[in-house]
Formats: C-alpha cells, structure tokens, sequence
C-alpha cells in the first residue's frame, strides 16, 4: 500500500526514545529523535546554526575566564573578561583602546580609573589621590595597559570566578561572592571605569562641628558634710561584719558628693540595744542630707535617711533596710549642673531623606530657659533643606525640634524618644557577613546568603542603593531585614523580580510581597512557599514575566509564571521530553537571546551547548544540541549590539599542540546576500574576507582597442590602491540595480543593491599606484566602459589572519561557491599553514573556519489518526522537504545510506547556486526498513532550513 506521511512542523525539537510510543502526544508529531547543529525557529522550522566568528584570545588560556555581560543601553554594551584579579573590556568583538591618552604629570591628583602615558605606556591609576607616583616606579599606585588596551585590576581571585553574582543599575554593576567584600564597578566612559569596594553610605553626609553653648551657667556645687563621727554599735559579732556610712548633702537643684565610708568599729552593728550614732557639721546651702547604709558589709549601699538641714545627728538602730529604697548609687563624684548632649542630622532636599547623626556635643549647665537657651550650631550640609536636632537623655536621642538654619535654641524641649536619628544597619562586619546573592526590586538593592545568616535578605532605602538605615519609627522607605522561617537552612541562591520578588532557595521558591498595593516596606512584608523544586546558583534567566531556573542538582530547567487562572505562580519541567540531554551532566551557564527566535542557550559541563527555542505563548519549546569541532563550550552570554542580540561563547580549543581560549560568537544568520553570501557564516571560528570596495575610491576602465576578452583593458583608480604584488589578482567591476531596473520575471524592480552584472579583470601589469592593465574574462559590457564606478571590488587566491586555528583543515565559502569541505571527499583539502592559505581561483568575498556538520533525523513514522504502521515493513521511495532558504545537503533513511541533492544550479554570470525555498522532490536510496525516519546531513558552510517534510514509500506487513 503506497502512502504519504507529513510532518508540517519540528516545533517539538529533540524527544526522548521514551515517547516512542507517545504518537499521540503533539510533541511526537512535530519532534525529532536528532538535532545537532541545527536550531528550531519560533515558526517551528528547523535551521543549521550559524557559525561563530572569531574575535580575540583571553589573556591567558590556561586559566578559565567568565563572561558577564555590560549593558546600558542597545548601542551602549560590552562584554566584561573577568580573570584571575583583572577585567578586560570588550565591545563589539573588539578590546577598548587606550592609546592617546594624556601624559603623566607629576603635580596633578589622581583617581581610580584615571589614564596616563608615561615612557610610552599608558597606565591605570589604583588608588584616590594619586599624587606625584611615578608610574614606572610605583607598582602600587600604577596598572600598566598591556598593548595599549584596558584591563582594570581587581582582588577577584579564580576561585570566584564561577560563582559570583552580579545585578546592573545604568553605569553601576554590583558584584557579590561569599569569597570578597561586595564590589562597585562603575563605568563613566569608554575608557573610564572604577572598580573598588562597595561602601555604605547616606544620601547626605551628617552635619560636622556640631558645637553647643549653654544657656544658663553651671551652678556651685554644694559641699559635703564634714567632721562626719560614728560611734556605738554592737561590737560582740565576728570580726570584719560591720555596718558603714555614706552622707550627702541635697539643695533643690543638686546633690553633694560623698566622702567616706565610715563605720564605729572593725565589727559594730547597729542594733536597737546598742545603736550607732552618727553625726556631721551643717553644710552651707543644703536643704537636708542623705544617710547611705551598707548592713553587714555585704550587698549595695542603700538609701537610709533623709533629713531635714536642721538636724546633724542620726541615731540608726538597725530596724531599716536600706536595700528596700531602690537607691543603690552613692554620688562620689564633684557635682555640679546638668550635662546637656545633642546631635543633629540633615534632612535631604530632594528626596527628604535623613542622614546620619552627628558627633555629640555637650556642655554642662543649669535648666535652660526662653530667656536663655540652649545653644546649638553646626555647618552647612550641601543639599539638605532642613536639620533636625536631638537631645540626649540616658544615652538615648530624643527629637526637640527642627530648623532651616544651621543654629538651633533649646529652652528645655522635652525629648521625644519615640523619635531618633536614622541607624545603619552594619553589613560586612566579617568575611562571613559577605553576601553571595544580590538583585533588586522595588528601587531597593538587596544583599542575600551570608555565611552567617544564608536565609536572610537585606533590603536598602528606596532609590539608594547604598543606604542600609532605618529610622524610629520605621518610615516606609526605610532599610530592613527579613529572614526565611523553616525547619531547616534553606541557603538563599537567586532572586527574581516577576512583579514580586522569586526567591529561590537550595530547596523551595518562596514569594516575597508587600501590603495590598504590592509595596513591601518594613512593616508590610511576607514571604510564603510557593515551590519545593530548589535552585542553583547558576543565575537563572528571565524570559519577560517568566523565569527560567535550574533545579537544585542541575539536571533539569524548569519555569514560574504567574498563572491567571490559580491565581498563583506555577511552571512546569522543560526538560521531561528530553532527559537523555542531561543525564549524568550539569549545567553550568546559560542566558537567553531574545531574537530572532527566542532561544536559552545553556551550557553543560563537557562543554556541549544544549539549546532551548522557547515560546511561551505558542506552548513552544525544543531542544536541541549545538557542538564545534575540536571545539568545547565553557561560557556563553548574550549582549544587544544595535538591532541584534548577539551570542558570546568563550571556547576551549587544542590547536596545533595548545590549548586556547577564544571568545567567538555566532553570526547573524541573515543570509540575504544571494550573490556572494557575505552573510552567510556555516563554519566556527570562521574569519570574513570582503574584497568589494567599501571606500570613496572609484575605478574606470578604459581600452584604446577593442573590449573583448583578447584586448588590453587598464584600470585606473582615483586614489592609491595598487601594488606590485597584484599581478595575478583580479578586479571585479559590478552593475548594481538602483531601483529603477525591472526584473522580468516578478515585474517587479529589483532591490536596490543587488548585482545586476559584473565583469571581472584578471590584473597583468602595474603601472602605479593608481594604474594597472589587465584582460577582461569575457567581452566588456556597456554599463562598464569608460564609467567611474564605486561599485568594485579586488579578488585574491592567498588569504592570511588564520593564526588562532593553526594546522586545522578549512570549511571555506568564496563568492557564494563551497570550495573546501573536509567531510566531502570531492573537494580538495585546504589547510591553515603560517596563519595563511590560497584558493585555486582569485575570490572577492570569503568566509572560512572550522567545519560545521549539522546531522538530523526525525521520528519513526506513525498514522497518529488510523491504523498503527509501527508493525509494519517500509520502503521509502522519496521525500518531499518544504524547503527553507536552503541549499544541499545528504538525505537518506540512515547515516549509512546518504546521497547528496542534485540541487538546480545556474552558471549565469558566474553565479553560484541559488537556496531554494518551497517543496522539493528528493530520491532517497531504497531501504526497507521499520521506522521510515529521514536523516538530513549538511556539513557544507552554506544555509539550509526546512519547515516541512512529506515521506512517500510502500507499506507493507
């Protein structure tokens, strides 16, 4: 029985074995059982990745490297190279020059991220106030740029590299790791960054010279009493057991110091028979004294009497107990007035937040009055309105009041303790107080995981990421704490903000929310369970208002959303179609590039790159896996350059003996060139060579014969270009369409740019710089006759700058056609020797690298809707693929049973195949066989995609 089976869509990327039997499932009929080097588009078309191009070597390659990404804005990114205590800026595949800058001068300050040249190379200043330091001489205060590019020295060591964490607010990146202080890198411009300590500070600095005058003057103390006798007692007790005495004497205002203490005998109790008599002479000014009494040599002194200053004499019969007045202080000091003690804070003008306070002042004196008031004064504070000022009762600040000025009046204002100066919370007290974990919500940075205290975020004032206080009583803005209450240590690893605050921990995800407005403040705050999945620290990845993380353990990816219909947030395994992918490895790296085809690049410990085209809204995502060759994955970020999002990796290579460390990244897959393909990048650690003219110099061709291919044609250029090691290169003059030309075949104009006809000149003779002859490889057209023209280019057969990929075997595209290929046996193998190698034929525009063999294969067919066809014998006659932008290709049932497509091609002008787009017939090798799957294979470094395919073959039993 003849019969066709469609798969019209491979939307469900790569599908475990273990759904073999899972026809039913819509992911078996849009899976495939194979996808390497090939990624699912969000249309559900299935594409040969592009290649990567190579941009530069890490500074030293036998060290591991981490890539973060910089990003201010789309046209403003860089991506950030941190070592083993350094930085290196890259932006756009290219380090950041410092070449140019100013020379040292002995006399002038310095600042961190200051530039100079000094002896011809350029440094870096490390610390503030760098003054009269000669570079050269003074290591601690210089960093040299090696190679006239920026590197900025830190104290990140290796070990930390893996692991830190990092959050972004416009020029400022936060970094965190249990192994360093939290750190600050701020960026001002190209070529001037910082890196230091992050420091906590206010929005305003606290007053300084805070200076108080008392208003009414400290008052005489009053003298003790002197001449002070006891006698009596019952001395019939054991020795050293006696009763001893303090007196004072007491004004309205003031009390008298004490001399003393005096007893009647070594062991003289007071007792009723036998009392103790004591007696003093009158102190001048006393309104009455003190008597302060210690029983039996042990316990406080306490409060015995007090007696009018009539009386100078007391007879004690033992029948009080001093111990029952409260009193246990005994004033042995000089009195004298009231100590008075202030401090003053600045109150913001803009934000009107309030700094710390001051230093205390104090002065000593009488109960201030309106006539007479205290005095308080203080200087200026840029940028405050307003002071408020406290007083200090019991070492504890009360609010008197507030001024405008910088002088304040205190006429005895009762402090209001229930108000006080804003108070820091203290961060990084240890090394164990460090935080592994940082993010923001709210306009509020926020420090995480300590080794002290794993379960505990700490959260700044609004709007200033550096100020970590609070206030009495608590202000909506201020900073605070919380902490995550369990049964057990639930290690805090990444925060989210997906409206509310994710937290994941080592073992749940917890919400984080606020009052009914959503604010959290530091009386409206809750954390409640929300998952019990676990986190790494691997930073998870938000992908709009969903959040992508992996599972504690690093063998699965799993979403959170907020779900409308539950009301709560819920996600699912992404990973359950295909654990295969994963078993027995981890992930260690991944980010998401949002377009073209919203794809999670994520990278696993053996350095392979298993991907993930994720479309939310459509129910959309499929793996699929991503190797180079000699080649292994260590690092991957995504930066936006412009309109492109742009894929970094940092890949470890054996070349020629070594092992190197390059960033690379994959070129946009374009491919709109249809003549050249200068856009089309299908090989790794692949170079572009463009010979097309980009330049205002124009080239005319002029003959004084005729303008066929056996006359002699010169070239003339209107600025320099030519040398003597051109003979044997070959000028290609082209006809570009200006919008005006028709294509007869649409009716329609042609794209502007696009190359109508050209005429190449294979170069004979150098006369100058500007001047050459040569012979026209076919008649000379019209167009081209006598015409200054911009529309050139210079075509060459030895190629050079292939230095990172040594001795490898080439994967070359020039001018559109494949020339070198390792896997196909009909090309000549073209290797890279002294950086360099040749074509046979002269090429304008070449892109070589690494050979990329993309493989797929599709599920074994089934009849989803009618009898099962899984018992049955196949014979596949030919397959139909919906074509995408593409060209070539192996096609079979198996790997063994490969042929290649005899793809329609066209000479014209010279042009190279053009890609195919649509429904195509391709014979396939007969095999009988019980699973019809297809297996495509494409290592040519040209573009190939396809959105469908139909499987046409004879069923049997």
């Amino acid at each position: 029985m003849g019969a066709s089976l469609k798969q019209a869509s491979f939307g469900g990327g790569l599908v475990s074995p273990q759904l073999a039997g899972r026809s039913d499932q819509q992911k078996y009929a849009t899976g495939l059982s194979v996808c390497t080097n090939a990624w699912v588009t969000r249309y559900g078309t299935v594409e040969n990745r592009s290649g990567t191009l190579y941009d530069l070597e890490v500074k030293d390659s036998d060290e591991r490297v981490r890539t973060v990404p910089f990003i201010f804005s789309s046209d403003i990114s860089y991506l950030l190279e941190f070592g083993h205590h350094y930085i290196r800026v890259i932006q756009n595949g290219a380090r950041i020059s410092v070449v140019g800058a100013a020379a040292y001068a002995g006399g002038t300050t310095y600042d961190i991220g200051d530039l100079v040249t000094s002896v011809g190379i350029v440094y870096y200043s490390i610390t503030d106030a760098n003054i009269g330091n000669t570079p050269a001489s003074n290591p601690t205060d210089w960093y040299p740029q090696t190679g006239g590019f920026l590197e900025i020295p830190t104290d990140i060591p290796q070990a930390a590299l893996a692991l830190f964490q990092y959050v972004q607010k416009n020029d400022v990146m936060t970094l965190t790791s249990h192994l360093f202080h939290p750190k600050r890198l701020r960026r001002f411009s190209n070529t001037h960054w910082t890196f230091d300590d992050f420091v906590q500070t206010t929005g305003l600095d606290a007053p300084v010279n805070v200076v108080v005058v008392a208003g009414v003057g400290p008052s005489s103390p009053l003298d003790e009493p002197n001449e002070q006798f006891t006698t009596g007692g019952d001395t019939s007790g054991p020795p050293a057991v006696k009763d001893s005495y303090y007196i004072t004497a007491w004004s309205a205002t003031q009390q008298s110091s004490a001399d003393g203490p005096y007893d009647a005998g070594s062991n003289a109790v007071a007792t009723v028979a036998d009392p103790i008599v004591i007696d003093w002479l009158a102190s001048a000014g006393a309104d009455g004294y003190a008597i302060y009494c210690q029983r039996g040599s042990t316990g406080p002194y306490g409060l015995l009497v007090i007696v009018p200053s009539t009386i100078t004499i007391f007879s004690d019969d033992g029948s009080i107990d001093p111990s029952a007045s409260g009193i246990a202080t005994v004033p042995l000091g000089t009195p004298g007035s009231t100590t008075f003690t202030y401090v003053v804070t600045a109150i913001d003008a803009v934000t009107e937040a309030e700094s710390l306070a001051s230093d205390p002042d104090s002065t000593v004196g009488g109960t201030p009055t309106d006539a007479n008031p205290n005095v308080i004064t203080w200087d200026t504070v840029t940028g405050a309105a307003s002071y408020r000022i406290y007083r200090v009762v019991g070492g504890v600040p009360g609010f008197i009041g507030e001024s405008t000025t910088t002088t304040f009046e205190d006429s005895n204002f009762l402090p209001d303790t229930s108000i006080q100066p804003p108070v820091t919370i203290e961060l990084f007290a240890t090394s164990d107080d460090y935080p592994a974990v940082c993010g923001y919500y709210q306009q509020r940075l926020i420090f995480a995981n300590t080794i002290n205290a794993p379960q505990t975020m700490t959260l700044s004032r609004v709007g200033n990421d550096a100020d970590f206080t609070f206030s009495t009583p608590p202000q909506d803005n201020d900073a605070f704490s919380v902490t995550i209450a369990g049964s057990q240590v639930q290690e805090i690893r990444a925060l989210v903000d997906l409206g509310k605050l994710i937290v994941h921990t080592s073992n749940a995800e917890y919400i984080f929310s606020g009052d009914q407005s959503g604010t959290v403040t530091p009386l409206n705050n809750s954390i409640f369970l929300n998952g019990s999945a676990g986190s790494e620290l691997v930073r998870p990845v938000v992908l709009g208002n969903t959040d992508l993380f992996i599972q504690d353990g690093a063998t699965r990816l799993l979403d959170l959303r907020y779900e409308i219909q539950s009301t709560s947030y819920a996600g699912k395994d992404l990973t359950k179609f295909a654990p295969e992918l994963f078993a027995g490895r981890t992930i260690v790296d991944m980010a998401w590039q949002k377009l073209p085809h919203s794809i999670v690049w994520c990278v696993l410990d053996n350095g392979v790159v298993i991907a993930l085209t994720y479309v939310r809204e459509d129910e959309l995502w499929a793996w699929h896996a991503h190797h180079s060759t000699n080649g292994m994955v260590e690092n991957v970020v995504v930066i936006p350059e412009g309109d492109l999002q742009v894929v970094y990796f940092v890949i470890r290579r054996e070349i020629d003996g070594d092992t190197k460390r390059y960033h690379e990244h994959l070129a946009d897959r374009a491919c709109l060139d249809q003549v050249f393909y200068s856009d089309s990048v299908f090989a790794d650690s692949a170079e572009i060579f463009d010979g097309r003219n980009d330049t205002a110099t124009t080239m005319t061709a002029t003959t004084g014969a005729e303008w066929t291919t056996s006359d002699l044609i010169t070239l003339t250029a209107s600025a320099s270009y030519f040398a003597i090691g051109d003979i044997g290169n070959v000028i290609v003059l082209q006809q570009r369409a200006d919008g005006t030309q028709i294509d007869e075949e649409t009716g329609l104009p042609y794209d502007v740019g696009r190359v109508l006809d050209q005429v190449s000149i294979e170069i004979l003779g150098f006369t100058s710089s500007t001047v050459v002859t040569g012979e026209p490889q076919r008649e000379v057209p019209a167009w081209a006759r006598a015409t200054a023209t911009l529309t050139w280019g210079k075509a060459v057969d030895s190629f050079s700058g292939l230095d990172h990929i040594e001795g490898e075997e080439l994967s070359i595209l020039a001018d559109g056609n494949v020339v070198a290929d390792p896997q196909d046996d009909a090309l000549p193998v073209v290797t890279v020797t002294a950086g360099a190698f040749t074509l046979a034929e002269p090429a304008m525009v070449v892109v070589a690298g690494l050979s990329l063999q993309m493989d797929l294969q599709t599920l074994p067919l089934e009849n989803a809707q009618g009898e099962s066809i899984a018992n049955k014998r196949l014979q596949v006659r030919e397959v139909c693929p919906v074509f995408y932008n593409a060209r070539g290709g192996l096609y079979g049932m198996d790997r063994q049973h490969l042929d290649a497509w005899k793809q329609p091609t066209t000479s014209a002008m010279g042009y190279p195949p053009s890609s195919v787009t649509g429904p195509w017939r391709v014979p396939i090798r007969g095999t009988s066989q019980r699973t019809g799957q297809l297996w495509v294979r494409n290592s040519a470094p040209v573009p190939w995609g396809m959105s469908a395919v139909v499987i046409t073959g004879e069923i049997g039993n």
